[in-house]
């Protein structure tokens, strides 16, 4: 299962340049709203993965428009192998079925005005969207990204992905927006995902540690520093340690990328048959 680092250029300048050099760290997710000027300085000439996110959901949070014409002048200057995500039109809060159901057939026009024109194009299907446009979607390409509701519980999240699982080919190629919970990506044969979850040490002061058992746990930061001998100054803050915050991200990532590694090996033995006699509801 290939993890994608979203959002990378937020990330601690000292680490980031560590993962420029890392082979493993080739994976990266950009958005056009937001971080598209920092294209050159991930792309490796074709040696590693971008996408490139149209940023509507970022924008459409912040009160703004994508505007198609210049989504598609960014992406023709892209190289052919990046993989350019759809610009979708989203709904506003409280919008009537009506008014959704128009939504999505923008959507749906948008990809295929996008797929005219550049290659690798990317269609996304949202939780609470009618399962037709999948099955669209899947008429259309290989590879398509799922967006859960991101700020819901895993349960609905669960719920959303056996029911999509249990309606297309399991073959199909799908890629979890804002996904990477370890246990849930066991469940689902995901053919990739993205998060934030790589930035845990920046935004919790903690990391996932792998024991000698080849299981995973959280480690304080601290407890981090005295296994490896790292001086720091717990009364201070991140400002202070900030040989600690370096190391103890890096070592993060790394882990985070092992697991992810060993979930697509794992999954690649695993028979998902089973979601297609899922009776859930959704």
């Amino acid at each position: 299962m290939i993890y994608y680092i979203s959002g990378p250029e937020s990330t601690i300048k000292n680490v980031k340049e560590k993962l420029m050099d890392d082979d493993k760290a080739s994976h990266y997710l950009l958005s056009f709203a937001t971080s598209s000027k920092h294209f050159d300085e991930f792309y490796r000439n074709g040696k590693n993965t971008i996408m490139i996110d149209s940023g509507a959901f970022s924008a459409w949070n912040s009160g703004k428009i994508i505007d198609r014409e210049e989504y598609l002048a960014y992406c023709k200057k892209l190289p052919e192998e990046v993989y350019k995500i759809n610009l979708d039109v989203i709904p506003q809060t409280g919008s009537s079925v009506a008014e959704k159901l128009k939504c999505t057939e923008e959507s749906f026009k948008n990809f295929v005005y996008l797929k005219k024109h550049l290659k690798n194009v990317l269609p996304v299907h949202h939780y609470g969207e009618d399962i037709s446009l999948m099955k669209r979607f899947v008429d259309e390409c290989d590879y398509i990204c799922i967006s859960p509701a991101n700020d819901t519980s895993e349960k609905i999240k669960r719920n959303y992905f056996k029911y999509l699982f249990s309606q297309i080919p399991l073959d199909v190629k799908t890629h979890a927006l804002g996904y990477s919970s370890f246990s849930g990506c066991g469940l689902f044969p995901f053919y990739s995902v993205d998060s934030i979850a790589y930035k845990r040490t920046q935004m919790y002061g903690d990391l996932i540690y792998r024991k000698s058992d080849g299981s995973y746990m959280y480690m304080s930061m601290w407890d981090y520093a005295k296994m490896n001998g790292i001086e720091y100054d717990r009364d201070a803050g991140m400002a202070a340690n900030k040989e600690l915050l370096e190391e103890a991200t890096y070592f993060h990532i790394q882990n985070l990328l092992n697991r992810f590694k060993e979930l697509g090996e794992i999954n690649k033995t695993k028979n998902f048959n089973y979601l297609k006699q899922q009776l859930t509801l959704f």
